[in-house]
């Protein structure tokens, strides 16, 4: 069973269909729906694990150093990635402590202002961040700033 697990996991994390933020998403839908369940103390349904298990794996992937997506690997080209980095638990952790960046679209672009000022926690986590991040890595940190929209 782990071996299909890893299997289904590689090929979600690989889909072109499916980005940091959908498996985020599904990873917290199925932790409140699980969380729910065990608090009614009903039976926990084996299929509900099991998927659990298949997207945590597939996060896993997406944020490992390893992994490159597809159009990166047709194209081939070098990608510096910072292993681990998931953009959206950058843009909770950098709002929980007071962040108050915005992001909008001009043009074709995604901006990202501070028309606030941050607090130092969150000033000091933005600072030493961005200056690791490549550009692609800062692109997806705007586009989870523009997703969230403001406070």
């Amino acid at each position: 069973m782990t071996v299909e697990v890893d299997r289904i996991a590689q090929r979600i994390a690989n889909s072109r269909h499916t980005d940091g933020y959908k498996l985020w998403r599904t990873q917290k839908d199925l932790d409140t729906e699980l969380y729910q369940l065990a608090s009614a103390r009903q039976p926990i349904p084996l299929e509900l694990a099991r998927m659990r298990a298949i997207i945590s794996k597939a996060r896993a992937i997406r944020n490992s150093a390893a992994y490159r997506p597809i159009e990166e690997i047709h194209a081939n080209r070098a990608c510096v990635l910072i292993g681990g980095f998931d953009p959206y638990d950058f843009v909770n952790h950098y709002r929980a402590l007071g962040g108050r960046r915005e992001a909008t679209k001009l043009g074709g672009a995604v901006i990202v202002r501070a028309w606030n000022e941050d607090t130092p926690e969150a000033a000091s986590l933005w600072n030493e961040t961005m200056a690791r991040l490549n550009i692609r890595r800062r692109r997806e940190v705007a586009t989870c700033l523009l997703e969230r929209g403001r406070l």
